[in-house]
């Protein structure tokens, strides 16, 4: 069955949306909580793969075995999951959700909302309504 990480920050609504659209899957899902020292406020463009923005003691969450997919959303968790995708291989998908404020082609999938205003692209899925339970 594949491993689907759900990266959890501080912030609520995130984590919650992060949450369902995970448990929806139906697959094997492992929660990566993840807290961030003052690194979080570079720009991921300039981040690039890595956990140096994760404080210490969330980076012990980042091991083997990794996952067949990472779900994530906000700015701050791009960097960690790009990490993850690099220790995997390549291995890992990539989805996010809302706005990465990054390069689209960094992802498998971005599921965004309208008021965004990303641009369209084969990996961007813009839907109408928030997530519900």
């Amino acid at each position: 069955m594949p491993l689907v990480w759900a990266l959890t920050g501080s912030r609520v609504g995130d984590n919650q949306q992060v949450l369902l659209v995970c448990a929806a899957l139906g697959f094997e899902v492992r929660e990566v909580p993840l807290t961030y020292g003052w690194l979080r406020i570079l720009p991921n463009r300039l981040l690039g793969a890595t956990t140096s923005t994760v404080a210490p003691d969330a980076r012990e969450g980042l091991r083997p075995p990794w996952p067949d997919l990472i779900v994530g959303a906000g700015q701050r968790s791009v960097p960690v999951a790009r990490w993850v995708q690099q220790m995997s291989g390549g291995h890992s998908k990539l989805v996010f959700l809302g706005r990465p404020r990054a390069p689209l082609d960094w992802f498998d999938l971005v599921v965004t909302t309208p008021q965004y205003g990303l641009p369209a692209g084969d990996k961007l899925l813009t839907v109408g309504l928030p997530y519900v339970q």
